[in-house]
Protein backbone atom coordinates (compact mmCIF):
# COMPACT_ATOMS: atom_id res chain seq x y z
CA UNK A 1 0.00 0.00 0.00
CA UNK A 2 1.08 3.51 -0.83
CA UNK A 3 0.15 7.10 -0.13
CA UNK A 4 1.23 11.01 0.19
CA UNK A 5 1.03 13.69 2.30
CA UNK A 6 0.54 16.60 0.54
CA UNK A 7 1.48 20.38 2.13
CA UNK A 8 -0.23 23.50 2.34
CA UNK A 9 0.70 24.18 -1.56
CA UNK A 10 -1.10 20.79 -2.38
CA UNK A 11 3.03 19.11 -3.22
CA UNK A 12 3.70 16.02 -2.19
CA UNK A 13 5.89 16.55 0.58
CA UNK A 14 6.22 12.39 2.08
CA UNK A 15 5.54 9.63 0.62
CA UNK A 16 4.03 6.93 2.76
CA UNK A 17 5.11 3.06 1.76
CA UNK A 18 3.11 0.16 3.70
CA UNK A 19 4.14 -3.31 3.64
CA UNK A 20 2.27 -6.26 5.21
CA UNK A 21 4.33 -8.66 7.06
CA UNK A 22 2.67 -12.30 7.65
CA UNK A 23 2.69 -11.98 11.15
CA UNK A 24 0.21 -9.12 10.37
CA UNK A 25 2.51 -6.28 11.41
CA UNK A 26 3.55 -3.35 9.25
CA UNK A 27 6.76 -2.10 8.23
CA UNK A 28 6.50 1.84 7.37
CA UNK A 29 8.68 3.70 5.20
CA UNK A 30 8.34 7.40 4.97
CA UNK A 31 9.79 8.65 1.88
CA UNK A 32 11.05 12.75 2.20
CA UNK A 33 13.00 15.08 0.69
CA UNK A 34 15.59 15.15 2.82
CA UNK A 35 16.50 11.95 5.43
CA UNK A 36 16.22 14.54 8.51
CA UNK A 37 12.82 15.61 9.26
CA UNK A 38 11.76 19.07 9.08
CA UNK A 39 8.43 20.64 10.71
CA UNK A 40 6.12 18.80 8.59
CA UNK A 41 7.75 15.79 8.37
CA UNK A 42 7.46 16.04 11.92
CA UNK A 43 4.05 16.35 12.21
CA UNK A 44 3.45 13.51 9.97
CA UNK A 45 5.39 11.68 11.98
CA UNK A 46 3.39 12.40 15.31
CA UNK A 47 0.21 11.61 13.42
CA UNK A 48 1.46 8.37 12.25
CA UNK A 49 2.74 7.62 16.26
CA UNK A 50 -0.64 8.44 17.02
CA UNK A 51 -2.61 5.62 14.47
CA UNK A 52 0.29 3.29 15.65
CA UNK A 53 -1.02 3.24 18.80
CA UNK A 54 -4.91 3.51 17.73
CA UNK A 55 -4.23 0.39 15.88
CA UNK A 56 -3.54 -1.55 18.87
CA UNK A 57 -6.15 0.44 21.08
CA UNK A 58 -8.89 -0.39 18.81
CA UNK A 59 -8.23 -4.75 18.98
CA UNK A 60 -8.22 -3.86 22.74
CA UNK A 61 -11.12 -2.21 23.65
CA UNK A 62 -12.61 -5.60 25.24
CA UNK A 63 -9.28 -5.32 27.50
CA UNK A 64 -9.37 -1.97 28.25
CA UNK A 65 -12.83 -2.31 29.60
CA UNK A 66 -12.44 -4.95 31.73
CA UNK A 67 -9.38 -3.51 33.50
CA UNK A 68 -11.14 -0.23 33.71
CA UNK A 69 -8.66 1.76 31.60
CA UNK A 70 -11.69 2.68 29.11
CA UNK A 71 -13.19 5.19 31.27
CA UNK A 72 -13.28 9.24 30.70
CA UNK A 73 -9.89 10.38 32.81
CA UNK A 74 -7.42 8.06 31.69
CA UNK A 75 -6.10 7.06 28.02
CA UNK A 76 -4.13 3.45 27.77
CA UNK A 77 -3.12 0.75 25.30
CA UNK A 78 -1.08 -2.71 25.84
CA UNK A 79 2.26 -2.71 23.65
CA UNK A 80 4.61 -5.05 22.76
CA UNK A 81 7.33 -3.06 24.63
CA UNK A 82 10.59 -3.24 26.98
CA UNK A 83 8.89 -1.26 30.60
CA UNK A 84 12.08 0.61 31.52
CA UNK A 85 12.63 1.65 28.08
CA UNK A 86 9.69 3.08 28.14
CA UNK A 87 9.87 5.03 30.99
CA UNK A 88 12.92 6.96 29.72
CA UNK A 89 11.79 7.52 26.48
CA UNK A 90 8.17 9.22 27.91
CA UNK A 91 10.59 10.90 30.57
CA UNK A 92 12.44 12.22 27.54
CA UNK A 93 9.35 13.22 25.40
CA UNK A 94 7.86 15.15 28.11
CA UNK A 95 10.66 17.00 28.39
CA UNK A 96 10.79 17.60 24.83
CA UNK A 97 7.04 18.42 24.92
CA UNK A 98 7.19 20.46 27.49
CA UNK A 99 10.46 22.53 29.00
CA UNK A 100 10.98 22.61 32.27
CA UNK A 101 9.00 19.93 33.08
CA UNK A 102 9.35 18.65 36.43
CA UNK A 103 9.23 14.75 36.42
CA UNK A 104 8.52 12.31 40.15
CA UNK A 105 9.07 8.97 39.22
CA UNK A 106 7.47 6.40 41.82
CA UNK A 107 8.47 3.05 42.36
CA UNK A 108 5.43 0.39 42.03
CA UNK A 109 5.47 -3.33 43.95
CA UNK A 110 6.39 -4.89 41.26
CA UNK A 111 8.99 -4.42 39.03
CA UNK A 112 10.03 -3.07 36.54
CA UNK A 113 6.64 -1.32 36.40
CA UNK A 114 6.35 2.07 37.28
CA UNK A 115 4.42 5.45 37.21
CA UNK A 116 5.42 8.76 36.85
CA UNK A 117 3.56 12.24 37.54
CA UNK A 118 4.55 15.30 35.21
CA UNK A 119 4.40 18.93 36.29
CA UNK A 120 4.94 22.19 34.32
CA UNK A 121 5.21 25.54 36.86
CA UNK A 122 3.50 27.74 35.24
CA UNK A 123 0.54 27.44 34.14
CA UNK A 124 0.28 24.77 36.76
CA UNK A 125 -0.73 21.09 35.18
CA UNK A 126 0.05 17.63 36.21
CA UNK A 127 -0.49 14.20 34.73
CA UNK A 128 0.32 10.80 35.82
CA UNK A 129 2.12 8.09 33.61
CA UNK A 130 1.78 4.61 34.05
CA UNK A 131 3.14 1.09 33.41
CA UNK A 132 1.51 -2.20 34.10
CA UNK A 133 1.16 -5.63 33.46
CA UNK A 134 0.47 -7.14 30.45
CA UNK A 135 -2.70 -9.06 29.95
CA UNK A 136 -2.28 -13.28 30.92
CA UNK A 137 0.03 -14.50 28.29
CA UNK A 138 1.05 -11.61 26.51
CA UNK A 139 4.05 -9.95 26.75
CA UNK A 140 5.06 -6.40 26.71
CA UNK A 141 3.01 -3.82 28.95
CA UNK A 142 0.06 -1.63 29.24
CA UNK A 143 1.29 1.59 29.09
CA UNK A 144 -0.98 5.11 29.65
CA UNK A 145 -1.55 8.04 31.22
CA UNK A 146 -4.38 9.54 33.55
CA UNK A 147 -5.87 12.92 34.46
CA UNK A 148 -6.99 14.67 36.91
CA UNK A 149 -10.34 16.39 37.12
CA UNK A 150 -10.96 19.23 35.09
CA UNK A 151 -8.12 18.87 32.70
CA UNK A 152 -8.56 20.99 29.34
CA UNK A 153 -8.84 18.87 26.49
CA UNK A 154 -5.24 20.50 25.04
CA UNK A 155 -3.26 19.99 27.88
CA UNK A 156 -4.98 16.01 27.53
CA UNK A 157 -4.14 16.06 23.88
CA UNK A 158 -0.23 17.20 24.74
CA UNK A 159 -0.35 14.17 27.44
CA UNK A 160 -1.38 11.39 24.72
CA UNK A 161 0.94 13.14 21.83
CA UNK A 162 3.70 12.12 24.36
CA UNK A 163 2.70 8.89 25.31
CA UNK A 164 2.03 8.27 21.44
CA UNK A 165 5.59 9.13 20.22
CA UNK A 166 7.04 6.97 23.34
CA UNK A 167 5.14 4.01 22.00
CA UNK A 168 5.93 4.90 18.20
CA UNK A 169 9.36 4.75 18.52
CA UNK A 170 9.50 1.08 19.65
CA UNK A 171 8.41 0.58 15.96
CA UNK A 172 10.65 0.28 12.98
CA UNK A 173 9.88 3.19 11.10
CA UNK A 174 12.18 5.03 7.89
CA UNK A 175 12.94 8.32 6.67
CA UNK A 176 14.12 7.47 3.14
CA UNK A 177 14.98 10.49 0.32
CA UNK A 178 17.51 10.96 -2.16
CA UNK A 179 20.39 10.06 0.36
CA UNK A 180 20.93 6.83 2.16
CA UNK A 181 17.93 5.92 4.26
CA UNK A 182 17.58 7.73 7.45
CA UNK A 183 16.56 5.02 10.05
CA UNK A 184 14.47 7.14 12.78
CA UNK A 185 13.33 4.51 14.56
CA UNK A 186 14.40 0.46 14.89
CA UNK A 187 12.42 -1.69 16.68
CA UNK A 188 14.03 -2.14 19.32
CA UNK A 189 15.72 1.09 19.50
CA UNK A 190 18.55 1.73 21.21
CA UNK A 191 18.85 3.79 24.40
CA UNK A 192 16.99 7.01 23.95
CA UNK A 193 18.75 10.41 24.51
CA UNK A 194 17.53 13.73 24.62
CA UNK A 195 19.71 16.73 22.59
CA UNK A 196 18.66 20.19 21.81
CA UNK A 197 14.96 18.98 21.67
CA UNK A 198 15.01 15.73 19.67
CA UNK A 199 15.52 12.35 21.22
CA UNK A 200 17.64 10.19 19.33
CA UNK A 201 18.93 6.70 20.26
CA UNK A 202 22.27 5.49 21.36
CA UNK A 203 23.74 1.85 20.77
CA UNK A 204 21.23 -1.04 19.04
CA UNK A 205 18.47 -2.38 21.31
CA UNK A 206 18.83 -5.66 22.42
CA UNK A 207 16.37 -8.81 21.25
CA UNK A 208 12.95 -9.06 23.36
CA UNK A 209 10.12 -10.99 24.13
CA UNK A 210 7.22 -8.59 23.24
CA UNK A 211 8.45 -7.50 19.64
CA UNK A 212 7.02 -9.54 16.60
CA UNK A 213 8.93 -11.86 15.06
CA UNK A 214 8.99 -12.29 11.14
CA UNK A 215 7.83 -16.05 10.85
CA UNK A 216 4.92 -16.95 12.76
CA UNK A 217 5.19 -20.24 14.63
CA UNK A 218 3.74 -23.27 12.49
CA UNK A 219 0.48 -24.60 14.00
CA UNK A 220 -0.98 -27.43 13.19
CA UNK A 221 -4.16 -27.28 10.95
CA UNK A 222 -7.67 -27.45 12.76
CA UNK A 223 -10.57 -27.67 10.93
CA UNK A 224 -13.83 -24.34 12.17
CA UNK A 225 -16.83 -26.00 13.16
CA UNK A 226 -19.61 -24.11 12.63
CA UNK A 227 -21.57 -24.64 16.22
CA UNK A 228 -18.45 -22.92 17.59
CA UNK A 229 -17.82 -20.45 14.72
CA UNK A 230 -21.64 -19.13 15.39
CA UNK A 231 -20.91 -19.29 19.55
CA UNK A 232 -17.72 -16.91 19.04
CA UNK A 233 -20.48 -14.61 16.53
CA UNK A 234 -22.63 -14.17 19.63
CA UNK A 235 -20.20 -13.47 22.26
CA UNK A 236 -18.26 -11.09 19.91
CA UNK A 237 -21.45 -9.35 19.17
CA UNK A 238 -22.48 -9.38 22.74
CA UNK A 239 -19.32 -7.83 23.66
CA UNK A 240 -19.71 -5.24 21.00
CA UNK A 241 -22.95 -4.25 22.47
CA UNK A 242 -21.85 -3.71 25.62
CA UNK A 243 -19.03 -1.69 24.37
CA UNK A 244 -21.24 0.37 22.32
CA UNK A 245 -23.21 1.00 25.58
CA UNK A 246 -20.33 2.83 26.53
CA UNK A 247 -20.03 5.11 23.71
CA UNK A 248 -23.39 5.83 22.47
CA UNK A 249 -26.21 8.12 24.17
CA UNK A 250 -28.77 5.62 23.47
CA UNK A 251 -30.08 2.62 25.81
CA UNK A 252 -29.30 -0.79 23.39
CA UNK A 253 -31.42 -3.28 23.55
CA UNK A 254 -30.40 -6.80 24.37
CA UNK A 255 -31.87 -8.03 21.08
CA UNK A 256 -29.19 -8.27 18.15
CA UNK A 257 -29.24 -7.84 14.51
CA UNK A 258 -26.92 -8.05 12.25
CA UNK A 259 -26.30 -5.04 8.86
CA UNK A 260 -23.78 -6.55 6.38
CA UNK A 261 -21.41 -3.72 4.59
CA UNK A 262 -21.73 -6.09 1.72
CA UNK A 263 -25.36 -4.88 0.78
CA UNK A 264 -23.64 -1.75 -0.75
CA UNK A 265 -21.62 -3.58 -3.14
CA UNK A 266 -21.89 -2.84 -6.55
CA UNK A 267 -25.06 -4.99 -7.72
CA UNK A 268 -25.92 -6.99 -10.46
CA UNK A 269 -27.75 -6.18 -13.37
CA UNK A 270 -31.07 -8.04 -11.87
CA UNK A 271 -30.19 -5.93 -8.52
CA UNK A 272 -29.16 -8.80 -6.77
CA UNK A 273 -25.67 -8.55 -4.95
CA UNK A 274 -23.11 -11.31 -4.94
CA UNK A 275 -21.83 -12.39 -2.03
CA UNK A 276 -19.91 -15.22 -0.02
CA UNK A 277 -19.91 -18.65 -2.29
CA UNK A 278 -21.46 -16.67 -5.37
CA UNK A 279 -24.88 -16.92 -3.35
CA UNK A 280 -26.84 -13.95 -4.95
CA UNK A 281 -29.01 -11.79 -2.50
CA UNK A 282 -30.76 -9.04 -2.88
CA UNK A 283 -29.40 -5.97 -0.24
CA UNK A 284 -32.53 -6.12 1.78
CA UNK A 285 -31.62 -9.10 2.63
CA UNK A 286 -27.83 -8.39 4.12
CA UNK A 287 -29.96 -5.82 6.32
CA UNK A 288 -31.85 -6.81 9.67
CA UNK A 289 -30.17 -10.37 9.93
CA UNK A 290 -30.87 -12.58 12.53
CA UNK A 291 -27.44 -13.91 14.04
CA UNK A 292 -28.04 -17.44 12.88
CA UNK A 293 -28.15 -16.57 9.28
CA UNK A 294 -25.30 -14.40 9.72
CA UNK A 295 -23.60 -17.02 11.18
CA UNK A 296 -24.71 -19.10 7.73
CA UNK A 297 -23.76 -16.09 5.25
CA UNK A 298 -20.61 -15.93 6.42
CA UNK A 299 -20.35 -19.57 6.18
CA UNK A 300 -19.19 -21.31 3.15
CA UNK A 301 -18.70 -24.89 2.66
CA UNK A 302 -16.37 -25.36 6.00
CA UNK A 303 -14.49 -21.58 5.29
CA UNK A 304 -14.97 -17.84 6.74
CA UNK A 305 -13.57 -14.95 6.58
CA UNK A 306 -10.15 -14.48 7.89
CA UNK A 307 -11.29 -11.43 9.83
CA UNK A 308 -14.58 -9.91 10.51
CA UNK A 309 -14.89 -6.97 12.30
CA UNK A 310 -18.03 -5.79 14.20
CA UNK A 311 -19.53 -2.29 15.42
CA UNK A 312 -22.72 -0.88 16.62
CA UNK A 313 -24.14 0.82 13.91
CA UNK A 314 -28.02 1.38 14.68
CA UNK A 315 -31.15 1.07 16.78
CA UNK A 316 -34.63 0.82 17.00
CA UNK A 317 -37.19 0.15 19.75
CA UNK A 318 -36.80 -3.62 19.84
CA UNK A 319 -33.25 -4.03 18.32
CA UNK A 320 -29.57 -3.06 18.48
CA UNK A 321 -28.16 -3.60 15.01
CA UNK A 322 -24.17 -4.98 14.37
CA UNK A 323 -22.15 -3.78 11.33
CA UNK A 324 -20.42 -6.24 9.71
CA UNK A 325 -17.15 -6.20 7.33
CA UNK A 326 -15.11 -8.58 5.99
CA UNK A 327 -12.52 -9.32 3.46
CA UNK A 328 -14.43 -11.68 0.66
CA UNK A 329 -11.26 -12.23 -0.88
CA UNK A 330 -9.28 -13.93 2.43
CA UNK A 331 -11.33 -16.77 3.43
CA UNK A 332 -10.31 -20.12 4.96
CA UNK A 333 -10.69 -23.58 6.71
CA UNK A 334 -7.75 -23.37 9.38
CA UNK A 335 -8.93 -21.95 12.64
CA UNK A 336 -5.25 -21.86 13.12
CA UNK A 337 -4.51 -18.74 10.41
CA UNK A 338 -8.22 -16.54 11.52
CA UNK A 339 -6.97 -13.45 12.99
CA UNK A 340 -8.05 -11.78 16.08
CA UNK A 341 -7.28 -15.11 18.08
CA UNK A 342 -6.42 -12.91 21.40
CA UNK A 343 -9.59 -11.01 21.60
CA UNK A 344 -11.21 -14.80 22.59
CA UNK A 345 -13.67 -14.84 19.29
CA UNK A 346 -11.66 -15.58 16.16
CA UNK A 347 -12.10 -14.13 13.53
CA UNK A 348 -14.13 -11.53 15.26
CA UNK A 349 -13.16 -7.88 16.67
CA UNK A 350 -15.29 -5.51 17.93
CA UNK A 351 -15.10 -1.67 17.14
CA UNK A 352 -16.40 0.98 18.73
CA UNK A 353 -18.65 3.64 16.98
CA UNK A 354 -16.84 6.58 15.33
CA UNK A 355 -16.10 9.29 17.30
CA UNK A 356 -17.09 7.40 20.24
CA UNK A 357 -15.52 7.85 23.82
CA UNK A 358 -16.97 7.99 27.29
CA UNK A 359 -16.51 11.11 27.85
CA UNK A 360 -17.57 12.49 24.46
CA UNK A 361 -20.74 9.99 23.32
CA UNK A 362 -22.20 10.36 19.49
CA UNK A 363 -25.68 9.41 18.56
CA UNK A 364 -26.19 6.45 16.44
CA UNK A 365 -27.67 7.77 13.08
CA UNK A 366 -31.76 7.63 12.37
CA UNK A 367 -32.28 3.70 10.81
CA UNK A 368 -34.11 4.13 7.88
CA UNK A 369 -36.89 0.96 7.67
CA UNK A 370 -36.42 -2.09 5.41
CA UNK A 371 -38.20 -2.76 2.18
CA UNK A 372 -38.30 -6.05 1.88
CA UNK A 373 -39.02 -7.93 -1.75
CA UNK A 374 -41.54 -10.47 -1.46
CA UNK A 375 -41.01 -12.15 -4.80
CA UNK A 376 -37.31 -13.80 -4.04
Amino acid sequence: MEGAVLDENGECAVGIYLLPLVDGGVDIDLITAEPVPDAFTEFVLGCLCAAIVSGYRLKQLRMLRDRGHLVANRYAVEVPAEPVWLKTAIRLCAEKQWPGVVVDEHAVTVEPFWSMTVSTPEPRRTTTFFCEAPSQGRSGVLVGVKFPPGTTREWRGSAQAVLCEAVGMWHRVLFRGRKPPHEVFTAPPGEPVLEEGVVTFQGTGGSFAGVKKDTPVAQEFRPINFKDFWDRLHRAAEACRQLGEMLVTETLPPSLRFDFKAAEWPPEKDGRVKFLGGRLLRPEALMGVEEKQAARYLWVDGKVPVWVNLKVCGVDEHHTYIQVLFNPDRLTNDDTRLMYQQEGYPPFSTRGPPGGAPDRKVSLPPRKPIKRNTHD
